[in-house]
C-alpha cells in the first residue's frame, strides 16, 4: 500500500521531468548548429544515441508508474519513439539542419538500450521490494 502511494506521488514530478526533457530534445534537434552553440564536443551520433536513451528511459519509467508495463507496452513505446524520431529528423530540414537515416538509427539504438536499462531498473526495484518484505 505504501509503495502504491509512493508511486502515485512520483507520477507528477516524473511527468514534469519527461515533458521538460522532451521539449529540450525537440528544441535541441531543431536549433541550427545547437552543438556549436552549446560547445558540445561529442559526435552527432553519440548525441542522438544519448538523447533517445534518456527519452526512452523517462517514457518507460513514467509508463510503469501509471500501470502495467509489460512486453506489449514496451514494444508500443519503442515503436512510438521510433516514429517520433523519424518525424523529428524529417522536420529538421526547414530549420537548416539535415535529416539523416543514420541519425534516426542512432536514435533507435539509444531507445532500445534505454528500454533495456529501464526494464533492468524496474526488475531490480521489484527484486529489492520483494527482499524487503
Amino acid at each position: 500500500m505504501v509503495e502504491r502511494a509512493r508511486a502515485r506521488w512520483l507520477r507528477t514530478p516524473a511527468m514534469v521531468v519527461l515533458v521538460c526533457y522532451w521539449a529540450a530534445l525537440v528544441f535541441g534537434t531543431h536549433w541550427p548548429r545547437a552543438s556549436e552553440v552549446l560547445r558540445i564536443g561529442a559526435s552527432d551520433k553519440a548525441l542522438h544515441f544519448c538523447a533517445y536513451f534518456g527519452l526512452t528511459l523517462l517514457v518507460g519509467l513514467n509508463w510503469a508508474l501509471r500501470g502495467r508495463f509489460g512486453w506489449r507496452q514496451r514494444g508500443l513505446a519503442l515503436a512510438l519513439i521510433a516514429v517520433f524520431a523519424a518525424l523529428d529528423e524529417w522536420t529538421q530540414t526547414p530549420f537548416g539542419r539535415d535529416a539523416s537515416v543514420y541519425d534516426w538509427l542512432a536514435d533507435c539504438l539509444g531507445a532500445a538500450v534505454g528500454m533495456a536499462v529501464c526494464v533492468g531498473l524496474l526488475a531490480a526495484g521489484r527484486h529489492l521490494q520483494d527482499d524487503g518484505q
